[in-house]
C-alpha cells in the first residue's frame, strides 16, 4: 500500500469543501442551481469533480471520472448548463480520498461488516463519513495506490484508484425506488490515516481450508491440482491473498504444474498481470527461503 504520490493539501481540501457544502441551505430533492453552486465550492477549494446524470449515478461524460476537473469555474459552470438537469456531482476517489462503501439493502447491509473492522481497529481515523441514499455510508481515508474492490457477500465495497463516488448533495432515485440525498453526518479533520483494504478482505474472508489429498505432502511429489477449484470460489477481495497461499501450497506439495493455472484464474477475477506477477514470485520467494 502506498500512499507517498498523495499530499496531505488534497485531504484537507476535500475536507474544507465537504464543511463548506454541509452548512449550504439544499432543498430535497435538490434543485440544478444549488448542486452546480455545490460543484464550484468542490473545485473552489481544490477537489476535482465531474457531472453524474440526474438523479443517478451514472457519469454524465463521455469519459467519466477522467473528465473531472477543478482548472476553471467557466470550465465546470459551462459543463453543468451545457448538460442540463440537476447534475449530480461525481469526485474520482484514489487521487483525493479513498472510500470504504458499506451497503443497505432491502436483503441486508454491510454495517456487520463495518463493525468487525471497527473492533479490529481497521477504520480508525476516517475523516468524513457520508450517509448514502438507502441508509448506507461512504467512509472517507486518504487516498492510495490501492485497486478498487468489492466483498459482495459482505456488502462492503472499496473505491479507490480507477474508482469514483457521488459527493452532497447528489440525490438518487434507485432501482429500488427508494430515493435519497448524500450528506454528511460526521466530518473531522484528517490524519493521513489510510484503510489497508487487502488486510480487510484477509479479515472478513480468511481462506477456506483445503483439504490436503493423498500423496501431497511438505515439498514432496504430489497433486495440487484440487487448489485451482479452490482458488476459484474465493471471495472477490481475498484473491490476491488466496493465489499467494495456494501458490505456496502447490510448492510444497512439489507441483509447480498448476502455478500457470491459479494465475490464470487470478487474471480472470480481475487482478492486474503485473499483480499477479509479483504475487507468484513472492510465493516462489517464501518457499525457497523456507528450504
Amino acid at each position: 500500500m502506498d500512499a507517498s504520490h498523495l499530499t496531505g493539501h488534497q485531504m484537507w481540501a476535500l475536507y474544507r469543501a465537504l464543511d463548506q457544502v454541509r452548512r449550504m441551505p439544499v432543498s430535497q430533492p435538490p434543485t440544478a442551481e444549488q448542486l452546480l453552486a455545490a460543484a464550484l465550492v468542490y473545485a473552489a477549494c481544490g477537489v476535482a469533480v465531474f457531472p453524474c446524470v440526474k438523479r443517478g449515478k451514472k457519469p454524465a461524460t463521455i469519459h467519466g471520472y477522467k473528465n473531472a476537473t477543478l482548472t476553471r469555474d467557466e470550465i465546470i459552470r459551462d459543463r453543468w448548463h451545457r448538460l442540463r438537469g440537476p447534475l449530480n456531482i461525481g469526485m474520482p476517489t484514489g487521487r483525493t480520498a479513498d472510500v470504504l462503501d458499506v451497503d443497505q439493502r432491502r436483503d441486508g447491509h454491510g454495517w456487520d461488516a463495518f463493525r468487525r473492522l471497527r473492533e479490529a481497529g481497521m477504520v480508525a481515523g476516517a475523516f468524513a463519513l457520508i450517509r448514502t441514499r438507502s441508509g448506507g455510508g461512504h467512509v472517507y481515508f486518504a487516498g492510495t495506490r490501492q485497486r478498487c474492490g468489492s466483498l459482495k457477500e459482505h456488502r462492503i465495497d472499496f473505491k479507490a484508484t480507477g474508482g469514483y463516488v457521488l459527493l452532497p448533495p447528489s440525490f438518487v432515485i434507485g432501482e429500488d425506488g427508494i430515493s435519497g440525498a448524500y450528506e454528511v453526518t460526521d466530518l473531522r479533520p484528517p490524519t493521513g490515516a489510510v484503510f489497508d483494504w487487502e488486510a480487510a478482505g484477509a479479515l472478513l474472508c480468511p481462506p477456506r481450508p483445503v483439504p490436503v489429498r493423498a500423496g501431497s505432502y511438505r515439498r514432496g511429489p504430489g497433486s495440487a491440482g484440487h487448489l485451482v477449484e479452490w482458488l476459484e470460489g474465493e471471495c472477490e477481495g481475498n484473491r490476491n491473498n488466496g493465489l499467494f497461499w495456494a501458490c505456496c501450497r502447490a510448492l510444497e506439495a512439489g507441483d509447480e504444474s498448476v502455478i500457470d493455472d491459479l494465475a490464470d484464474v487470478a487474471l480472470s477475477a480481475g487482478l492486474a498481470g503485473p499483480e499477479v506477477r509479483r504475487t507468484v514470485d513472492s510465493a516462489y520467494k517464501e518457499m525457497d527461503g523456507d528450504r
